[in-house]
């Protein structure tokens, strides 16, 4: 019994390079430190809203009640290519993991499915599966699209979470150009985007510069105790 009271609560980060972590200055690190509580990563660099839907999905086997999970969207432009299409169903492990400037992968499974936009897919895929891809796309529709994903998978979490826009439906030079988006039901549980507090465009992961890391932590950690810790519901 002592032993169970003694286990650390979990926070589980989803989401793609914003929230991906490397480093022990990059914002989960600092925001898991900061709140006491075991880190779970699982973000992907570079993949699309549906790979966070995955993320989520492993996320519900892994946390309780007491456990946080902190989510950061992605450009709806973003998609999948599959080279297997036949293992059903796909899971968190069939992504590629090991994608750009990362090396690593967190899972044994041979990856079938890689997710990102069409110049990380010109990148990182065979071009033979992306021709099928390159047709018109709508923001509009696929936005509409991952945010019914994502509320129904965010209808099913046991625990409280933070969910963040970052570029969320489209990228925008301009950050008040995002109060202008719709974000189809999600915008009653943004609380703001990583992009709002990124002023240099660092060219690796987390996009983020160390200072800009503790910035977006602090806001992290003061998002949490206002809206995760301190009340029964929000």
């Amino acid at each position: 019994m002592r032993n169970a009271r003694l286990k650390k609560k979990k926070l589980v980060i989803c989401g793609e390079s914003f929230s991906y972590s490397k480093h022990d200055t990059d914002w989960p690190n600092l925001v898991s430190e900061r709140i006491n509580y075991e880190l779970h990563n699982f973000a992907i660099v570079g993949c699309s809203n549906i790979a966070i839907c995955y993320q989520l999905e492993k996320a519900l086997s892994l946390v309780n009640k007491e456990d946080l999970i902190i989510i950061s969207l992605t450009a709806a432009e973003r998609f999948e290519i599959d080279s297997d299409e036949f293992s059903v169903p796909a899971t968190y492990d069939d992504f590629r993991q090991n994608i750009d400037e990362i090396d690593y992968s967190s899972s044994s499974k041979e990856p079938t499915i890689v997710s990102g936009n069409i110049a990380s897919q010109i990148r990182n895929a065979d071009l033979n599966y992306i021709k099928k891809y390159l047709i018109p796309s709508s923001y509009r529709l696929n936005a509409q699209k991952q945010a019914w994903s994502l509320n129904y998978l965010i209808s099913k979490l046991p625990c409280k979470y933070l969910l963040y826009r970052n570029i969320y439906p489209r990228f925008h030079d301009e950050i008040s150009n995002y109060n202008e988006e719709c974000y189809f039901g999600l915008e009653n549980y943004i609380n703001s985007g990583p992009y709002d507090f990124e002023k240099e465009h660092v060219k690796s992961t987390n996009h983020l510069s160390t200072k800009e890391n503790k910035v977006f932590a602090n806001k992290v950690v003061e998002d949490i105790y206002e809206y995760c810790i301190w009340q029964h519901n929000w």
